[in-house]
């Protein structure tokens, strides 16, 4: 995955010669957020092995108890930033419940 990710990102940023950003958007009360975080990040940036060069990486914490809303706000602002031309948004659903709420709170934004 961590490849993938590379390889897009890569591609985009040398394709277009612009700035690409990823927004990570994580909850420090998130078991699986830290998981991730110690397996791509060093001191908040991502791992040097992972050749991110040119990327700009900007950590948002929501907090794991965030409500649609709250996702659906912070994908507005990306969507709504003149400097931004593309926004991929990947979600891993909360054990408890609630995906249909937060895959509608998701997809809204992209409808407007």
């Amino acid at each position: 995955m961590a490849r993938l990710l590379a390889s897009l990102l890569f591609a985009f940023s040398s394709a277009a010669l612009a700035q690409v950003e990823l927004l990570y958007v994580g909850a420090a009360d998130c078991g699986f957020c830290r998981k991730w975080e110690a397996q791509y990040l060093q001191h908040g940036k991502p791992k040097a092995k992972l050749e991110w060069t040119g990327v700009r990486f900007t950590p948002v914490d929501i907090g794991s108890s965030s409500s649609p809303e709250d996702f659906r706000a912070t994908l507005r602002v990306a969507l709504d930033d003149d400097g931004v031309d593309a926004v991929v948004a990947v979600f891993l659903p909360p054990l408890m419940g609630g995906s249909e709420e937060f895959g509608a709170a998701l997809a809204a934004p992209a409808r407007r």
